[in-house]
């Protein structure tokens, strides 16, 4: 097709904006070509009526030619061009019919035709032109990452019905221990929580320093003397360090921890780790870890948080404080 070409050579991208050129020539072949003759014999509307004697159009409802008195219709004469088409031709068929009646020269119906089909042609391959190195990349979107999966069937109802419905989990809390705490060790449980409260909830970091030592007050009221005895707790932690000592982490609540030391440099003094010639030693070799035991031995005093404390922030200290101890005896109830 003439002029309907994909452009110069070394034009740049095309924009994407206006309408392709392809497409653009395909119209202006249309017209040319005589789409108008097509859409004007489409019926639409209703075609004038002729006389078959001297082509003169009639008037509706008469039965005789005004021009040359030629009889129409009744007296068996052949009928005129009808004005409204009440086959089942289609649109191509009845605009020929109606136009080789009327005496219009068929040459414009074909080419009416044509222009029909050229058109067609030009907008496929405007389509496959356009999907060209040209057409921007299609963007495949992945699947709805935030939908929330359902649980399986082993979840319980309560966390199901949470999590289907968008909302967080609730979190099992800790199993209660199978042996009763001390009053003692409730107390300073106690104490050390509400520390950690009352850090979280200060508005500035003087107010949080001020908490440490409401809680060394507390803790000391608690605690009369350094030893304690039966208390419960889970362990942590059962290990040792490169020289064979034993190392003990027990948790006696969330993030509230009774421990040794893990190195022989910071325990020269404190004697905490567990020697392994020792009965405590043989017996927490027959234990493992997340364990209910009970315990007994000593804390270590300090003038900052009462009994020693050896986390390295004040943060750290309020939050998850880690309590040295040194154990006497260890066993599982």
């Amino acid at each position: 097709m003439e002029g309907c070409g994909k452009g110069k050579r070394g034009e740049g991208r095309r924009d994407f904006r206006r309408p392709h050129p392809a497409i653009l020539c395909a119209w202006r072949t249309y017209w040319r070509t005589g789409a108008a003759v097509y859409f004007a014999a489409t019926p639409s509307a209703p075609m004038p009526m002729f006389c078959h004697s001297c082509g003169s159009t009639l008037v509706d409802g008469g039965a005789f030619c005004s021009a040359c008195g030629a009889r129409v219709g009744p007296s068996g004469a052949p009928d005129p061009i009808p004005s409204t088409i009440h086959t089942e031709k289609g649109r191509h068929e009845v605009a020929i019919e109606a136009a080789r009646k009327s005496g219009r020269p068929a040459r414009f119906i074909v080419a009416g035709l044509a222009g029909v089909g050229v058109l067609a042609l030009v907008v496929v391959i405007g389509r496959v032109a356009d999907s060209g190195p040209n057409q921007p990349a299609t963007i495949i979107k992945g699947p709805n990452y935030n939908e929330v999966a359902k649980p399986d069937s082993a979840t319980p109802n309560a966390t199901r019905t949470s999590v289907e419905s968008g909302a967080a989990p609730e979190v099992a809390s800790k199993p209660q221990p199978r042996v009763a705490m001390p009053a003692d060790e409730i107390e300073f449980i106690r104490a050390v929580q509400q520390g950690q409260a009352a850090f979280r909830a200060a508005p500035n970091e003087m107010a949080r320093g001020g908490t440490r030592s409401q809680r060394r007050l507390a803790i000391c009221r608690i605690l009369t003397g350094l030893s304690i005895s039966g208390w419960v707790g889970q362990i942590e932690k059962l290990s040792s360090n490169s020289d064979g000592r034993g190392v003990l982490e027990i948790s006696i609540a969330d993030s509230i921890r009774v421990e040794t030391w893990n190195n022989d440099l910071s325990d020269a003094s404190d004697r905490t780790l567990i020697d392994p010639t020792s009965p405590l030693f043989a017996a927490l070799s027959q234990m493992k870890q997340r364990d209910e035991v009970v315990f007994s031995g000593t804390f270590f005093p300090s003038g900052t948080d009462c009994v020693e404390e050896h986390s390295i922030s004040l943060e750290g200290s309020m939050t998850d404080p880690e309590f040295m101890f040194r154990f006497q005896s260890v066993r599982v109830p």
